[in-house]
């Protein structure tokens, strides 16, 4: 099946509070999200799905609301202590894996009827993925 892919950036620290290394303390990533649109080409416009389109919805969302944001896990004690604006609350642990779903969860009604992935690069030789 046909694909687009679009690769947006972010900047974001965290913490894993049971973590048995040095995850447990707070840290920061430049996380890089590769966004992949799976469809069917589109007669008219020769296409899956327009860059932009990406851009505009999923880049957005994580441009206003995950980018230079904390992201804490329910439970945490350092939430009381950064600004709520500056912070990402999870039910779970703050891990890649929960933000790579948290991302796919919030973009999946900005562009329906699309199969969805998506890949999170924590650093330069590490990633998670998931999908719809």
């Amino acid at each position: 099946m046909p694909s687009v892919t679009k690769i947006m950036r972010f900047e974001y620290g965290h913490r894993i509070l049971n973590h048995p290394g040095k995850c447990k303390r707070l840290h920061g990533h430049s996380g890089k999200v590769e966004f992949t649109v799976f469809g069917e080409i589109n007669k008219e416009t020769g296409m899956v799905i327009d860059f932009g389109d990406i851009g505009s919805s999923v880049g957005e969302f994580i441009k206003h609301n995950l980018d230079h944001r904390t992201f804490l896990q329910i439970g945490d004690p350092l939430i009381e202590s950064v600004p709520e604006d500056d912070t990402v609350i999870m039910e779970g642990p703050p891990t890649a894996e929960n933000i790579s779903k948290l991302i796919l969860d919030h973009s999946t009604p900005l562009i329906p009827d699309k199969y969805l992935g998506i890949k999170l690069w924590e650093t330069e030789d590490s990633y998670t993925e998931c999908s719809t």
